[in-house]
C-alpha cells in the first residue's frame, strides 16, 4: 500500500471573523484547499470585519496568543512546521510574540519559512493599524521575514519610498529585500505606468522581477489580500516557482472576485467558488520586467 503523502504544515497567526472571509477565516480554508495543513492562531475574534458600520467581539492579548503557541510547541509541532504565516496582529506586543515564534520555529527546524502579510493599511484608507503596531511590524518582523506580501500603500510605509513609477516601486521593493525578505509580492499596484482600468501585481526576487496585469474589478470586498498571501505561500510550498506562484494566485483571486461580483456578494465567495483556488481559469501571464 502506498504511504500517504505528508502535507506541508503552516502556523497561521491572523484575525478571525464569524461572518465573512478575512484573516484566518480566509487563509486557513485556502491553504487547506491546496492540501496544506493549517493551524490557526487567532489574534482577534470579531463578528465580522471592521469595514462594516459595526462589529462585536474581542481582541486577543499577547499573553493569550503566546499561550496558544506554547501549547502548539509543547506538542512538539514547531519542528514539523514548513512555514509561519502572519497577517493582522492587533498590537505591537503580538508582533513581538510572532517574532519570538519565528525564532523558536527556526531553532526547531532551520528550513521553516516565514511569510509576513503586513496588514497595516491601504490606499484610500490610510494606516489602520495602531502606529506602534505598524512600527513593530516594520522593525521586528520585516527583518525576520523570508517572504513579504505588502500592498502598494504598505510597501511605501515600510520603506519610506514613494512608488509613483515602476522604477520607484522596484527601488522600494529592493530596499525591502535588503532588510531581510528574499521574495516580495506587491499587490494592488497602480503607478503612472499602469493603464487606466487595470491593476498590477509584482513579484520581486534575487533572480528577476515579474508582473501580472489584470483588469480592475468594480467590486471591493475584504479578504482578497489574505487569500492572495495564502495562495502565494501555498503554491511556493507546493514546489511552484515564484512566477508560477504569482500567476496562479492572481488567477484564483480574479476568478473569486468574478464569481462574487456575479452574485452581488458583500463577502468573497470563497466556499461556493472554492474550485477557483485549485482550478482557476488560465488567463494571465507573468511578464518578466527586469
Amino acid at each position: 500500500m502506498d504511504q500517504p503523502i505528508s502535507p506541508a504544515q503552516v502556523l497561521s497567526i491572523q484575525s478571525h471573523v464569524s461572518y465573512g472571509h478575512v484573516g484566518n477565516a480566509a487563509a486557513v480554508f485556502t491553504l487547506q484547499r491546496l492540501g496544506i495543513e493549517a493551524w490557526p492562531i487567532n489574534t482577534v475574534h470579531f463578528s465580522n470585519h471592521t469595514g462594516y458600520d459595526g462589529w462585536r467581539g474581542t481582541r486577543a492579548t499577547a499573553q493569550e496568543v503566546a499561550d496558544l503557541i506554547l501549547g502548539v510547541s509543547e506538542r512538539g509541532l514547531l519542528s514539523r512546521l514548513d512555514a509561519v504565516l502572519s497577517g493582522y496582529l492587533g498590537s505591537a506586543a503580538i508582533a513581538e510574540v510572532v517574532g519570538d515564534t519565528v525564532a523558536s520555529a527556526r531553532s526547531a527546524n532551520p528550513q521553516v519559512s516565514y511569510c509576513l502579510d503586513p496588514v497595516i493599511g491601504a490606499a484610500g484608507r490610510g494606516l489602520y493599524a495602531a502606529p506602534d503596531t505598524a512600527a513593530a511590524i516594520k522593525h521586528i518582523l520585516v527583518p525576520a521575514a523570508d517572504i513579504i506580501t505588502p500592498n502598494q500603500f504598505e510597501l511605501e510605509f515600510l520603506t519610506d519610498h514613494n512608488t509613483n513609477t515602476t522604477g520607484d516601486l522596484l527601488a522600494a521593493a529592493d530596499d525591502l529585500r535588503g532588510r531581510g525578505p528574499r521574495v516580495v509580492l506587491i499587490t494592488s499596484v497602480h503607478t503612472e505606468d499602469t493603464p487606466p482600468g487595470e491593476v498590477d501585481v509584482y513579484c520581486v526576487t534575487d533572480e528577476a522581477t515579474w508582473r501580472v496585469r489584470t483588469p480592475k474589478r468594480a467590486i471591493a470586498v475584504g479578504g482578497t489580500g489574505d487569500v492572495a498571501a495564502a495562495l502565494f505561500l501555498g503554491h511556493l510550498l507546493g514546489g511552484a516557482s515564484a512566477p508560477e506562484s504569482l500567476t496562479k494566485s492572481i488567477e484564483s483571486v480574479f476568478d473569486l472576485l468574478t464569481h462574487t461580483e456575479a452574485v452581488g456578494g458583500d463577502e468573497l465567495l470563497l466556499v461556493a467558488a472554492q474550485h477557483c483556488i485549485t482550478s482557476a481559469t488560465k488567463r494571465f501571464v507573468a511578464k518578466q520586467v527586469r
